[in-house]
């Protein structure tokens, strides 16, 4: 069975959760032998008009033979929206599959698409008006002519039905955590590479405003840690419509001190971080998923986050759920999971079950049969 394998995520500035998920099912769906794998990437061209070097994500990959399209990123994308078209669908693909909502869907073949949330829609406000017209005429197209629409959580599952996705296309298909090695060779010394030589909270995300660290600062700041040595990392790349800076300039001199931003950190020192912090926090105001949630539950980590979104479903009982427009519910539930062993212990054990319904193994399996199914189309 040929698929066509859209791996254009890998490539975006800031690929966040779906270039990980990208990444992890190509070289899956290569490892698979009843699956030939034909990749396709946009053409890439800098402002400069010189080829991208591409991301940290990008380079992991094996590159021979992912072809790319005459168009470059942001025009193929308008195309996509406006048309379903072009085509990349390689010679004699069975079906083409895109692990984002971006997608051809005119091919000539079946067209499967990976939906992980409709944020767009949801949180208009963090999107410029163009990226919000793009993604709900991409959304429209696919609702009406892809043949099949992996959906990350029975959260996306619901929202898509309710925004117009024919309840016969979509697939309940959960995503899975990417192996982190904390032994790996890249594993830091924590207090050495970052200064975390106290007890620390952690928080991963890309800084964009539904990611909430407006409150989880302010919550922290509330739960009086600071003075009992207990300090706050915040993990993750520079994002859009905020800036932790601004965020740290209103917070006491002693909070201050204690919030460490630390940006992007490498595979080897996330899993460090994740694997000793005293508590994961991840209060988000809108996911499709929440990968780092899961990510933290396999480290081991006693986690908090939202309820009434998708982190609630991923995290089940080994999370403690707060409300995540509320500072004082945010405070409340970090100061809970700090003041008692007991409960991170409970939620350690905990983690197993929701572990257990996030494989990989499992993924693949409701992939590979959704392939089966439309490619007999």
């Amino acid at each position: 069975m040929k698929v066509t394998f859209v791996a254009e995520p890998l490539w975006h500035r800031v690929p966040g959760g779906t270039g990980v998920v990208t990444l992890e099912l190509l070289e899956r769906l290569r490892a698979a032998s009843e699956v030939e794998v034909d990749a396709v990437r946009a053409r890439q061209i800098s402002r400069s008009g010189a080829a991208e070097d591409g991301t940290k994500l990008a380079a992991r990959v094996d590159a021979a033979g992912i072809r790319q399209t005459l168009l470059p990123r942001p025009a193929l994308y308008e195309a996509w929206s406006r048309s379903g078209r072009p085509d990349v669908a390689g010679k004699g693909a069975h079906l083409l599959h895109s692990p984002m909502l971006l997608a051809p869907t005119s091919s000539r073949v079946p067209v499967v698409v990976t939906l992980h949330d409709l944020a767009w829609a949801e949180r208009p406000g963090d999107f410029p008006a163009r990226a919000r017209r793009l993604y709900q005429r991409m959304f429209d197209r696919v609702a009406r002519d892809a043949s099949v629409v992996l959906c990350s959580s029975r959260t996306t599952l619901a929202a898509a039905v309710a925004a117009g996705l024919p309840e016969a296309k979509a697939r309940l298909v959960p995503l899975a955590a990417r192996r982190l090695d904390p032994t790996g060779p890249d594993r830091p010394d924590i207090a050495e590479r970052f200064g975390l030589d106290t007890p620390f909270l952690l928080s991963v995300g890309t800084a964009e405003p539904r990611k909430n660290l407006g409150r989880l600062v302010a919550a922290y700041a509330k739960t009086g840690l600071a003075r009992e040595g207990v300090v706050l990392a915040l993990v993750g790349p520079v994002g859009w419509q905020m800036s932790i800076a601004e965020l740290l300039d209103d917070l006491d001199p002693e909070v201050r001190a204690a919030v460490r931003p630390l940006g992007a950190v490498t595979d080897g020192e996330l899993a460090a971080l994740y694997e000793q912090c005293l508590a994961f926090i991840y209060p988000s105001l809108a996911e499709g998923f929440g990968l780092p949630v899961l990510e933290a539950l396999g480290a081991g980590a006693a986690v908090v986050t939202s309820s009434g979104t998708a982190t609630a479903e991923v995290a089940g009982e080994a999370g403690v759920l707060v409300d995540p427009a509320s500072v004082d519910d945010i405070a409340t539930g970090i100061r809970r999971v700090v003041d008692d062993a007991a409960l991170r212990d409970h939620l350690r054990d905990a983690a197993a079950t929701q572990l257990a319904a996030h494989s990989w193994d499992a993924h693949m399996d409701a992939t590979l049969a959704a392939y089966r199914e439309v490619a007999k189309r």
